[in-house]
């Protein structure tokens, strides 16, 4: 460790976080974010997909998609970031609070996927 990172402030982001930090920067507000993420959504719809079926392949759910180099870049940035455990967290609250069978499923899913990380 070098003096510079020895002095760092301990939110300082580094590494992937700054990319997120970099691009979170850029958004100006909710309805700015809002925007972005119905116009993701849009294109998701057109293309044939939904929020499920791309969560799922980009989460190594097909050979050809993991292993893109953009989809690894994109899943680092995921994984690493700082942002994923408080994610997690509000997916859970919201399974909790929701009917039990669905709890029941959705919680071994959450457990099996998340809790190994």
């Amino acid at each position: 460790m070098d003096i510079d990172e020895a002095n760092a402030e301990p939110d300082e982001p580094k590494g992937v976080q700054m990319h997120t930090t970099n691009r979170r920067n850029m958004i100006h507000g909710d309805d700015d974010l809002k925007t972005c993420v119905l116009v993701v959504l849009r294109c998701i719809d057109e293309v044939g997909l939904d929020l499920l079926i791309f969560l799922d392949t980009v989460s190594w759910g097909c050979g050809t998609v993991t292993g893109d180099s953009t989809a690894k870049y994109q899943r680092s940035l995921l994984m690493n970031s700082v942002e994923l455990p408080q994610i997690v967290d509000r997916w859970e609250w919201r399974l909790k609070s929701a009917q039990p069978v669905l709890v029941t499923h959705a919680s071994a899913t959450w457990q099996k996927t998340f809790l190994s990380l």
